[in-house]
């Protein structure tokens, strides 16, 4: 895997702008009334798992123009977070993840593998979309380490996301979202992948 020089463990900040933000809303909406969200389902031997206990609908982003402007926002973001990404980066996989207050949650997982590049991801993005005002636990917890039993010592982050704030984290890192206990928290995922 190539070195890579990171800048900082993490990069956060306001990339949707309002045009933006009223088409994705629009399309969350959209996938909400009809019936798009669903179960998510995991890699490996079974479709679903506890671990991973919420709904997503995903987004084409070959079939959504509008898309191409929010990755070239997101690029520019990463790019922050690390001074020398290829040239053929690009965050091309969206999803919708929505958490409701009967405990959806996702444990402790990571969305590469930085030793085999399983699923070709480098950054994993998160953007709030929405967060209710009753909200109650559904932070995102992210660990700076591949494993973080090898480093005891190293911090946990806990990212507690305004609406239509992004924060972008290396895909390897382990990360969370705890428990959903009361409201709903919607938020866009995205990944950048090599030659995407």
């Amino acid at each position: 895997m190539r070195n890579f020089h990171w800048n900082d463990y993490l990069v956060r900040d306001f990339v949707v702008d309002a045009e933006m933000q009223q088409h994705l809303w629009s399309s969350y909406q959209h996938a909400r009334e009809n019936n798009r969200f669903e179960r998510a389902s995991v890699t490996g031997p079974r479709k679903y798992s506890e671990v991973r206990y919420c709904d997503n609908a995903p987004l084409h982003y070959k079939q959504d123009a509008k898309l191409f402007d929010l990755s070239c926002n997101l690029k520019e973001l990463a790019d922050e977070l690390c001074t020398n990404l290829p040239d053929d980066l690009w965050f091309a996989q969206y999803e919708f993840v929505k958490y409701e207050g009967d405990g959806q949650t996702f444990g402790p997982h990571r969305d590469d593998d930085v030793l085999s590049g399983g699923h070709n991801r480098l950054l994993t993005s998160v953007t709030m979309v929405e967060r209710t005002d009753d909200m109650k636990g559904g932070h995102l917890y992210i660990w700076p380490t591949n494993i973080p039993d090898e480093m005891p010592n190293v911090p946990r982050y806990t990212i507690d996301l305004e609406p239509w704030e992004t924060v972008i984290f290396p895909a390897y890192f382990m990360h969370e979202a705890s428990p959903v206990l009361q409201g709903t928290r919607s938020i866009l995922i995205s990944w950048a992948q090599y030659g995407a």
